[in-house]
C-alpha cells in the first residue's frame, strides 16, 4: 500500500490475475433419491435414462478437436467426458456393449437401481473425479469383457478403476507429459447438482418419505491467469481494514508487443516428478533454453500432477502445485474430506438455496465449480511481492496514479435553489414595504386619481357640477350624483338647461374626449360607482 496517506486515497496497480474457468455438459442422466423418515435415511437411489443412453451417439464426437494449445477447448473436453462415461455406464448397467454397438437394452425413462452409501444425501451437492460415485469398482482390470447383453434386466457386469482412468486421461491429457506452455492443467469429473424435490412442499423443510431429483453434469475445468488493472482505495489511515477494491478490469495494452511474455520452466521431468516454475519473465529471456515461452494477454497454468488436491500439498512454492491442486479439490468434495461440510450446502441454509438456483443448468451450474476454487484458493494462499527490483523494473512503479484525500468544504448549489427562491421572495417584500414607508404615495391618493378618471365622475361633473365636488368621496357620491337618469340625444322638447349642457359638451376641451363619445350614445343608463370606479 502506498506510504504518507494520512487520510486515505486511491490508486491503480496491475496484478497478476487467478481465475478459474469451467464448462459442463448435461448427460441427461438424473438421479431419483427416496428419502426415509431423517435426510440421513437414504431407501433408494435409481439412475433414469432421459436420453444420455438411449440418444447416445455411436461415435465420439469432435474427435480431431482435442490438441496440446493454449486454447484448451474446454466444452469439448466435457461433451466428449459425458460420452465416454455414458458409455461405460451403459455397458456395466447391461445395456449395450463395450464397442457401443448393436442393440440397447434401455428407453426413455427406464430406471436402473444403484448401489449408494453415506456420501448420496439429499441435502447437499457432490463432485467426483470421472468415475461416478454410486458404483463399486474392482482394484483390478478385467481379463475378460464381455461382448453381450446379458438376458436379465438387472444384470451389471464388472468394470475396474483403470477403465474410469483411461477416461479421464483422455478428457484432461496425460498429466506425464514434460512441461511446456501448450501442456494446459486440466481437471474433469462429475458434478451432482442440488436435489430437487419432486413432491409438492417446500424444499427447505424436509418431508419424511419424499423424493428427490438430481441432475448430473459432467465438468472440465482449467486456470486462467493475466494481468489486471486494479483500483483501490483507502479512507482514513492507510490500513488492510480500510482498504477496499472499487474496480476492476483487465489490463489495457496499446500494441502487441506490450503483452507479457509468459515463461514455463523446463524441468526435462515428467510433471509428477518436478512440476514446473511458471510467471512473466523481461524480454530477453525470450528465447532461453530452459524456458519454454509465449507473449500472450493470458496463460492457462501448465500441467502438473497433483492427485490428493491441496489437503496433501507439502511444497511451499505455490506456484508449482496450489493452483492445480485446488482444482482437484473441488472435484473431491465427499462426506470422506473436510471440504464437505464447508462447501455442500448440507450445513448452510442460504449456500443450498444458491446451489439448488444454479443447478437448473449446465451453464450456471459451471459457476458452482468456479465458486468454490475461488473461496478454498484464496483462504489456503497469500500473494506476495517481491521486494526485489530487477534492472527492467527500475525507476518504475506498479503503483499508478496515486491520488491522495485531502479535507475540503464543498457545496453543491443545487441544494441552495430553495433558498435562493425564498431570498428573493423576502427581498421583493421588502423592497415594497420601503418604498411604501418612504414614498409620497399613498392608497387615498390612488383613490382620488381613479375617482377622478372614473367615466361616471366626468359625465355627472360636466352636467350637473352642483351637485357633488369632483373630489367627493365615493359613499357621499353615490346616493347624490350617482342615482342621476340621464337621457340621450336631445330632443325637440329638451328644456334649455340641458341644451346648455349638451353645448357644453360639444365645447369640451381635449381632455374630456372620452366623456363626450360616451354622451353620444342613445342609452338610458343609472350612473353609480364603487369606491374604485364608476359605471
Amino acid at each position: 500500500m502506498p506510504q504518507n496517506l494520512p487520510l486515505g486515497g486511491k490508486w491503480t496497480e496491475d496484478i497478476t490475475w487467478i481465475e478459474p474457468v469451467t464448462e459442463c455438459v448435461n448427460t441427461n442422466l438424473t438421479i431419483e433419491i427416496a428419502a426415509g423418515d431423517s435426510p440421513l435415511n437414504i431407501t433408494n437411489v435409481e439412475l433414469i435414462d432421459n436420453g444420455g443412453f438411449i440418444d447416445l451417439a455411436r461415435t465420439l464426437p469432435y474427435p480431431d478437436e482435442l490438441k496440446s494449445s493454449q486454447d484448451p477447448n474446454l466444452s469439448i473436453r466435457a461433451l466428449q467426458g459425458a460420452y465416454m462415461g455414458n458409455t461405460l455406464l451403459m455397458y456395466h448397467l447391461n445395456v449395450s456393449i463395450p464397442n457401443n454397438t448393436g442393440p440397447r437394452n434401455t428407453s426413455f425413462g427406464r430406471r436402473f437401481s444403484l448401489d449408494f452409501d453415506l456420501d448420496q444425501r439429499i441435502d447437499r451437492i457432490g463432485t467426483s473425479r470421472l468415475r461416478p460415485r454410486f458404483l463399486k469398482f474392482s482394484s483390478e482390470p478385467d481379463q475378460e469383457t464381455s461382448t453381450s447383453i446379458s438376458s436379465s434386466s438387472d444384470a451389471k457386469l464388472d468394470l475396474s478403476d483403470y477403465d474410469w482412468t483411461d477416461i479421464e486421461i483422455l478428457c484432461k491429457g496425460s498429466s506425464s507429459k514434460r512441461p511446456k506452455v501448450s501442456n494446459v492443467h486440466i481437471t474433469c469429473g462429475y458434478l451432482y447438482g442440488a436435489p430437487r424435490l419432486i413432491d409438492q412442499g417446500d424444499p427447505r423443510i424436509f418431508q419424511p418419505h419424499s423424493k428427490w431429483n438430481q441432475s448430473l453434469y459432467v465438468c472440465a475445468s482449467g486456470v486462467r491467469s493475466s494481468i489486471k488493472t486494479v483500483e483501490f482505495s483507502a479512507k482514513g489511515t492507510a490500513s488492510l481494514e480500510n482498504l477496499n477494491i472499487t474496480k476492476v478490469q483487465d489490463k489495457v495494452y496499446k500494441e502487441k508487443n506490450q503483452w507479457p511474455l509468459w515463461a514455463v520452466e523446463r524441468t526435462y521431468k515428467p510433471t509428477f516428478d518436478a512440476p514446473p516454475l511458471w510467471g512473466i519473465v523481461a524480454g530477453k529471456y525470450k528465447k532461453a533454453k530452459d524456458l519454454s515461452t509465449l507473449r500472450a494477454k493470458k496463460l492457462w497454468i501448465p500441467a502438473t500432477d497433483s492427485n490428493g488436491g491441496i489437503q496433501t500439498s507439502s511444497d511451499s512454492m505455490t506456484s508449482t502445485r496450489a493452483f492445480a491442486a485446488v482444482l482437484d479439490s473441488v472435484y473431491t468434495l465427499s462426506i470422506y474430506n473436510d471440504l464437505a461440510t464447508a462447501y455442500t450446502g448440507s450445513q448452510n441454509a442460504a449456500l443450498k438455496q444458491l446451489w439448488q438456483e444454479l443447478s437448473q443448468s449446465p451453464d450456471t451450474a459451471s459457476r458452482i465449480i468456479n465458486l468454490i476454487y475461488t473461496e478454498i484458493l484464496a483462504t489456503a494462499t497469500v500473494g506476495t511481492k517481491s521486494a526485489i527490483i530487477s534492472s527492467t523494473q527500475k525507476g518504475s512503479n506498479s503503483l499508478n496514479h496515486v491520488v491522495q484525500y485531502e479535507r475540503r468544504l464543498q457545496y453543491d448549489l443545487r441544494y441552495a435553489i430553495p433558498a435562493i427562491v425564498e431570498l428573493l421572495i423576502v427581498t421583493l417584500v421588502v423592497i415594497t414595504l420601503i418604498v411604501c414607508l418612504f414614498s409620497v404615495f399613498s392608497l387615498e391618493k390612488m383613490s382620488q386619481l381613479l375617482n377622478q378618471t372614473s367615466t361616471g365622475r366626468i359625465v355627472t361633473n360636466l352636467l350637473y357640477p352642483d351637485v357633488c365636488k369632483p373630489g367627493e368621496k365615493t359613499k357621499d357620491w353615490a346616493p347624490a350624483a350617482g342615482k342621476i337618469k340621464l337621457r340621450y340625444p336631445f330632443t325637440k322638447h329638451a328644456n334649455i338647461k340641458e341644451k346648455k349642457n349638451l353645448h357644453q359638451i360639444e365645447n369640451a376641451d381635449n381632455g374630456d374626449v372620452a366623456s363626450a363619445a360616451l354622451l353620444k350614445h342613445d342609452t338610458d343608463f343609472h350612473i353609480s360607482q364603487t369606491s374604485s370606479s364608476a359605471t
